[in-house]
């Protein structure tokens, strides 16, 4: 927890999250571990699905160095493990709190062409359109006033708009439920991922667009 508010106080200052080569599956597989007992003490079901690991290549060039190995599973990301933990665990722990007792959440990272698209499903009461568009507004919420400050979906929308990405809650259609997405560009051609200019903003990067689905 000292690293990830370390790491958030990097934010505020205007400085960049940290760029360490990281695995999608290894980010969510740390985040399930971080909240998995909520779950189990909430009665709720957590599904994962992550990429697999490709099959070794006997002829191929070995990992770049920092890298993480095939194993792990899926091409690298670059920014801060604990902050992108965090902002996954805040989205799973909404998930569960949404939930009754035998719901289900299910997390699931994708592969695209340019981006990792990190998705957290419930099956719980769902969210208004309306609802959802002020979720990253600071202590907005929808929880009672001792079981909520409003802040975990808005530091969670910092921590993902300081990596490039963007993050959309909506309605899980037609089924009841929520559905919220990460989505995060790709670590492309080993060039660095994060860098910023004097104004705090990543450099040549436009505004955030958000994911519709």
């Amino acid at each position: 927890m000292t690293q990830v508010i370390r790491g958030f106080l990097r934010l505020l200052r205007g400085q960049g999250p940290g760029a360490a080569a990281l695995s999608p599956a290894a980010l969510v597989r740390g985040a399930v571990a971080l909240c998995e007992h909520r779950f189990a003490r909430a009665e709720v079901e957590l599904r994962v699905s992550i990429p697999a690991a490709p099959p070794p290549s006997k002829d191929g060039p070995p990992p770049s160095k920092g890298e993480p190995p095939p194993s792990e599973g899926g091409p690298p990301l670059r920014g801060d493990a604990r902050l992108l933990e965090h902002a996954l665990v805040n989205l799973l722990l909404n998930a569960c709190d949404a939930c009754q007792p035998g719901g289900l959440v299910q997390v699931n990272a994708a592969l695209e062409e340019d981006a990792v698209v990190f998705s957290v499903t419930d099956d719980g009461a769902g969210i208004a359109p309306a609802i959802a568009e002020r979720t990253t507004e600071p202590f907005f919420t929808t929880k009672p006033e001792d079981q909520g400050s409003g802040l975990g979906l808005a530091v969670t929308h910092e921590i993902v708009k300081s990596h490039r990405g963007t993050l959309h809650l909506s309605p899980r259609l037609p089924a009841p439920g929520t559905v919220a997405l990460i989505r995060l560009p790709r670590c492309q051609g080993g060039e660095p991922f994060l860098y910023r200019s004097a104004s705090g903003l990543p450099a040549g990067a436009g505004p955030a667009k958000e994911v519709r689905s």
